[in-house]
């Protein structure tokens, strides 16, 4: 069943609707930024480190933008040297 509809009701739906237009705009800006930076990068320097270092950036900053928390635990589980394959449980 859905909540009546009341002024605080609207008033957080508006809130949350405008929170979440100014984060799409700013991982759309993000994302447009660092698309030109790796663009410049894969042009001018040979390898890939500069562009993973761009993409590390890039999805740092979206996850910033998003106002998104990560934390990681099990780090101490994690043998140096050794392939691992990571997966997020959603």
């Amino acid at each position: 069943m859905a909540a009546p509809l009341t002024t605080q009701n609207l008033l957080s739906r508006s809130t949350d609707m405008a929170r979440t237009a100014v984060a799409g705009a700013r991982v759309v800006a993000v994302t447009l930024a660092s698309a030109l930076h790796a663009i410049f990068l894969a042009a001018r320097t040979p390898g890939a480190a500069g562009l993973h270092a761009v993409a590390q950036a890039w999805g740092r900053s979206v996850l910033r933008a998003s106002g998104v928390r990560v934390t990681v635990g099990g780090g101490e589980e994690i043998e140096p040297g050794r392939p691992y394959i990571f997966m997020a449980n959603h």
